[in-house]
């Protein structure tokens, strides 16, 4: 049971003129409503301590549900006045189980206490059995009189983060009053969604009763601009609200900035704060989250009387692919035992749940199985035993907008009847990357488009790994894991009639040109590999894009041509191993098919380059202050690096191909999005060119040009995975390192092409999982050092790979390994302990004797077999 308890209202307007002013205050929670009403004169308060009770029939209350107050003056004569309304989130009244809050209804004060009881016992409920000093308290000792008596409170705040602020190229500051004390933090250049993470005291004399009369304003501005119109919005927040929660505190809250003026036009962003009031040997709690669980629509506050609007995101689930087997054989082979059941190679049961701000798509729905019926909470339909699934659902998700909340979060799902379903991958679709949030922009939307998914290694293992955790996309993947066919779209306005729904046919047939696909070619040469940690078998080095070249999901179909010749690494003479390669440089090599999104990936690198180029020129100019010249010599050098900018910055974006590339609605926007800001950026320059007289003004413009880059560069339909190399010795995965793929892409334009292409780096491998998890030995080596020349392009361009390897001559080895077992301290190729073919492949699986290689027409042998001394 909800019980509400109205104890006092003040400051209330008589419309009417009237000496009678006749009150109605109505409450409504899940469409029920409720009334309480007073008549007084003007000179009179109402009667106090009214309650109002909402039976919940033993359904318990939701994180996402509100309480709606609505205040009026009746008149029988004609309709009622309005004087106003608001809405309360329940998020702490289920937590702490009982709050008293005063609500501002414009300009009139309300004055509630809110319990949240259950029904048999009557008692203020808490979650998770936590016992919370609120929850012990009756509503004559919440509003006992507070102490009068002076003392010393400190009042620490934290300011976290801005996100959503309103405004282009705004430079936030955050301001925090209490008293007539203001501090504030440092200036974020050229972005919406800072990251301050300061700390601010505030030490204070006085009683508990004046501290709790004290407001804490927060105001977010624009540095930039002029005082009259620098505010960017800001939020006053009750010192006794903080003061009646638990310890003191409110930890980690958003609140919703708005100006004082317009509450009912929309909110300006979002600012996350913690707020700690700290008397005499109080200790202030903890703020660590590592799983940043607070970014969710229950943990936002707001100012009384604004409204957001509602809005739907509708989600397109249409197919995915490459998913790992994620299920154990054993009860499938006990079935066909029995013969009661085929051969079953996709060990896989997938679903897609869809999420964002706390909130979940779900449905319950029977499934009929061997003659039992069983109920379940699902997001998008299962999919048995398929890797590959074709789920074709429409899932939709109410919220309100905007949203604070910048994670779309996708995860696929293995269900599994007898034990707890498994996550097989997880990604985050960030919302700031999919919409424009500025004055004229756009609204998030996404695809057709595939997004990929990573998390542990591909192979199945019966027993947890310290590697599952990955799945869940709160580190870095270390493998590719599948991915994900969807289409996003924000409808603003209308909140969702139903969950859940089936695509209709045209929405097939208009998404099959988005799926058609090229051959691409992966290339990379390893010209040494060092720093190794100590291993007791031979090294090699597996390079994949996708699924294409795992050496170990597929062998019979990936081929061996994605790996390094097995080699034992040499004693370097300190810590490390280095492998013998000498003047033999092994290549691989990766054929694969993915759709043709070229133009986004030289987009991409286009940008890229320009933001790299920028650096370039800041660390040269870096020199020159060092060198102490005079201004006018650093101004005139600074100017003339502004001209080779600007040039970069007028270099058309990649034009989209009739009849080759097949763009949707996202890649119009943010083609006309980066034109827009590229052209701004021209603008800025050219004028700064005219009037700048000082040095450290173009330094700054040219940093926050870099800035508006990194987020331009970004491309959320990168549908094409990210290039994984690991190191593999004895059968197993030891150390990775991913590369995105657009860094080593080919193009025939020098100006798109990856930064990377094709040219020396130095890589330093990783040991996969969290740093708390690496084995205690190998947390302080390096896994391994390698220096290789990676190429990626489509396959008809792979001829720019073969002419860059000069100087050097291309020569394929054919190998094959002779397997012998020792019987009786006699290593012999036959007997029954025999269980390989005596010549094999190097898994020993495939029969490869020496006569039976045959050289394609125009090749040669270049001599007799050997063995190799490397793995000897």
């Amino acid at each position: 049971m909800l019980q509400i308890t109205v104890h006092n209202i003040e400051y209330v307007p008589n419309l009417e003129h009237s000496s009678n002013i006749d009150l109605l205050v109505t409450f409504t929670l899940k469409g029920v409503s409720k009334q309480i009403s007073w008549q007084r004169t003007s000179l009179e308060l109402p009667k106090l301590d009214q309650k109002v009770d909402f039976s919940l029939n033993g359904v318990p209350l939701k994180n996402t549900e509100s309480l709606e107050i609505h205040l009026e003056d009746r008149d029988k004569a004609s309709s009622n006045k309005h004087i106003g309304q608001t809405q309360l989130t329940l998020n702490d009244l289920i937590r702490t189980g009982l709050i008293k809050q005063h609500v501002v209804l414009k300009n009139t004060k309300l004055y509630l206490t809110l319990e949240y009881l259950t029904e048999t016992s009557d008692v203020p409920m808490n979650l998770k059995n936590e016992i919370l000093w609120k929850s012990e308290l009756t509503s004559n000792q919440l509003f006992k009189t507070r102490s009068t008596k002076s003392q010393d409170f400190q009042i620490r705040v934290k300011i976290f983060q801005a996100r959503q602020l309103i405004g282009s190229n705004i430079h936030p500051i955050c301001r925090v009053r209490i008293l007539n004390l203001v501090k504030q933090t440092k200036i974020q250049t050229g972005t919406n969604h800072p990251y301050f993470n300061e700390v601010f005291f505030f030490n204070v004399n006085l009683s508990e009763t004046e501290l709790c009369d004290e407001i804490i304003e927060f105001e977010v501005c624009n540095s930039r601009t002029l005082r009259s119109d620098m505010q960017i919005g800001g939020f006053k927040l009750d010192i006794s609200y903080v003061y009646s929660q638990i310890k003191h505190s409110i930890n980690r809250k958003w609140l919703l900035l708005c100006h004082e003026d317009q509450r009912m036009i929309a909110g300006k962003g979002y600012l996350k704060v913690s707020v700690n009031i700290l008397g005499p040997g109080d200790e202030a709690p903890s703020q660590e989250n590592e799983d940043d669980d607070d970014d969710i629509e229950s943990n936002v506050l707001k100012p009384t009387g604004l409204m957001l609007r509602p809005a739907t995101f509708v989600l397109k689930v249409y197919k995915a692919e490459d998913l790992p087997r994620m299920d154990s054989a054993f009860l499938n082979g006990v079935k066909k035992i029995f013969h009661t059941a085929e051969d079953v190679k996709e060990l896989i049961d997938p679903y897609v749940k869809f999420s964002f701000a706390g909130q979940q798509v779900s449905q319950l729905i029977d499934i009929i199985d061997n003659r039992k019926e069983i109920s379940i909470k699902i997001s998008s339909k299962i999919v048995y035993t398929c890797s590959h699934p074709e789920f074709n659902q429409e899932l939709r998700l109410g919220l309100k907008f905007p949203s604070m909340c910048d994670k779309i979060t996708l995860t696929i799902i293995d269900w599994d009847r007898l034990q707890f379903d498994d996550v097989t991958g997880t990604t985050l679709l960030h919302v700031r990357s999919i919409c424009d949030d500025r004055g004229n922009g756009f609204l998030p939307t996404f695809g057709p488009c595939w997004i990929n998914f990573y998390g542990a290694p591909r192979e199945y293992s019966g027993l947890p790994t310290a590697l599952d955790v990955l799945n869940n996309g709160k580190d870095e993947g270390v493998a590719y894991r599948g991915r994900l066919f969807i289409e996003l779209q924000t409808l603003v306005g209308e909140t969702p009639k139903e969950t859940i729904s089936d695509l209709s046919n045209s929405d097939l047939i208009r998404t099959l040109p988005y799926q058609s696909r090229k051959k691409y070619k992966l290339h990379a040469a390893f010209l040494d590999a060092s720093v190794l940690y100590d291993h007791e078998s031979s090294v090699e080095f597996e390079m994949s894009i996708g699924n294409y070249g795992n050496k170990f999901d597929n062998p019979m179909e990936n081929g061996t041509c994605s790996t390094t010749p097995p080699t034992n690494p040499v004693f370097d003479g300190t810590a490390y191993y280095f492998l013998p390669w000498e003047h033999t440089k092994p290549c691989v090599q990766v054929t694969s098919e993915w759709e043709d999104i070229n133009f986004r990936l030289e987009a991409m690198n286009q940008i890229l380059k320009i933001k790299l180029f920028i650096n370039g020129i800041l660390s040269t100019l870096d020199l020159l202050k060092i060198k102490r010249l005079s201004e006018e010599v650093l101004l005139r050098s600074y100017k003339q690096s502004l001209d080779m900018i600007i040039l970069h910055l007028k270099k058309p974006l990649p034009d989209f191909e009739p009849g080759r590339y097949y763009i949707n609605e996202l890649d119009r926007l943010r083609r006309q999005m980066r034109e827009k800001d590229l052209m701004d950026m021209v603008n800025k320059l050219e004028d700064l060119k005219l009037r700048a007289k000082n040095s450290e003004e173009i330094i700054q413009t040219m940093e926050d040009i870099r800035q508006k880059l990194e987020h331009l560069q970004l491309e959320p339909q990168n549908s094409i995975p990210d290039v994984i190399i690991w190191l593999l010795a004895n059968g197993k995965r030891y150390a990775y390192y991913r590369l995105p793929a657009n860094e080593v892409f080919y193009s025939t334009n020098a100006d798109r092409r990856g930064h990377l292409c094709g040219k020396v780096q130095t890589i330093t491998l990783k040991w996969p999982g969290k740093q708390k998890d690496i084995e205690k030995d190998k947390r302080f080596f390096i896994p391994a050092e390698i220096r290789v020349k990676i190429w990626f392009g489509l396959s008809i361009y792979e001829q720019d790979w073969l002419s860059q390897q000069k100087g050097a001559d291309l020569a394929i080895y054919a190998e094959t390994y002779e397997n012998q077992t020792n019987v009786l301290g006699q290593w012999t190729t036959t007997g029954p302990l025999m269980t390989r073919p005596m010549w094999s492949d190097v898994t020993g699986n495939m029969s490869l004797l020496k006569q039976n290689f045959k050289v394609p027409d125009g090749w040669r042998w270049d001599g007799d077999w050997y063995i190799s001394p490397e793995i000897r």
